[in-house]
């Protein structure tokens, strides 16, 4: 009967020795997990004597290696940027776009349009990859309409400074009338900046709600 039970005992660890992934980090420390997922940047597994906490997420730049259940073993790669983004390390998983005022941040770092690209291009599901792209391109739109009507509002604010000083010298009619066609296309012009801009910031908050809530 004791015989029996040490078998018991022994096949028992046997399984749960067999049933485990284990992950060699690059200081060669090794911790026996689950692996749920694996991105181009990140790998999320289970403790594995913890099945049931917390999903684990590291950056697969501090892994070297996985050993699955089966006893292969996968060498884990690192998917390189574009190098006109090498100064950002975009790490997707379980982490969030915030608008900050008209800025977009990712850990704290505003994102420019060729980042916030290349950050949309590491996002898991093609459909809303598609529909972010779409977002990104309606902002970078609106952004540069309304920086056209800005330079109208500068050109016409500039326009009327000189008609003002001529009006004040001479008060000729022609002065009158470039003076008010300058206050006139000043008032439109910032209207319509201010228009666009808002449409600008509507843009990136989609966007920021898909991409923090669709993952």
């Amino acid at each position: 009967m004791k015989s029996k039970l040490i078998l018991l005992f022994a096949l028992i660890f046997c399984v749960r020795l067999f049933s485990q992934d284990t992950i060699c980090f690059t200081d060669n420390s090794k911790t026996a997990a689950l692996v749920k997922k694996i991105t181009p940047y990140e790998i999320e597994y289970l403790k594995f004597n913890n099945p049931n906490g917390l999903v684990v997420v590291e950056n697969k730049s501090i892994i070297k290696y996985i050993r699955y259940q089966d006893g292969t073993v996968d060498s884990v790669k690192t998917y390189p940027l574009p190098s006109s983004t090498h100064y950002y390390e975009f790490e997707s998983i379980n982490n969030k776009l915030f608008l900050d005022r008209n800025n977009l941040l990712y850990k704290s770092v505003v994102l420019n349009n060729p980042n916030l690209k290349v950050l949309i291009k590491t996002y898991p599901f093609e459909t809303t990859k598609i529909e972010l792209d779409i977002k990104r391109k309606e902002a970078r739109k609106q952004k540069n309409i309304s920086l056209i009507f800005g330079a109208t509002g500068v050109i016409a604010a500039y326009t009327g400074l000189v008609g003002l000083s001529n009006y004040r010298k001479s008060s000729t009619s022609d002065d009158l009338v470039i003076l008010s066609s300058a206050a006139a296309g000043f008032t439109g012009s910032i209207l319509l900046y201010l228009n666009f801009r808002k449409k600008e910031i509507k843009a990136k908050s989609e966007l920021v709600r898909i991409y923090n809530e669709m993952r």
